[in-house]
């Protein structure tokens, strides 16, 4: 499977998926580090949207991928996508927790 990725090369998912496996499970960040990761500075008010499994996936993703000068969006979703469907149960647990205590969060930042 292929997708075009940046500067028009043909990125090979598979070879991205493989690379990274281990560098996404176990999720890297703590659920403070995620918070800050998915805010940005000077934002006027604290993120006020939850987030879900694949999304915190995707999030660590884009920042490996941006390690090694991969931009495109859809590469980095195809890739976040294959992880999470290939990844075995204790591994989404980990990422179902880490996004619960994510979401937690937020939602003390917001005061509920």
């Amino acid at each position: 499977m292929e997708i075009e990725g940046f500067n028009s090369k043909v990125i090979k998912v598979q070879q991205i998926f493989e690379m990274y496996r281990s560098k996404v499970f176990p999720s890297p960040l703590s659920p403070i580090e995620a918070y800050n990761s998915l805010i940005y500075e000077n934002r006027p008010t604290p993120r006020r949207t939850t987030t879900t499994m694949l999304g915190l996936l995707n999030l660590i993703v884009s920042q490996e991928a941006e390690q090694i000068q991969i931009t495109n969006k859809q590469v980095v979703s195809r890739v976040s996508y294959i992880l999470y469907k290939e990844a075995s149960q204790n591994e989404l647990q980990e990422y179902k927790k880490l996004s619960i205590a994510v979401n937690n969060i937020i939602l003390h930042k917001n005061g509920f």
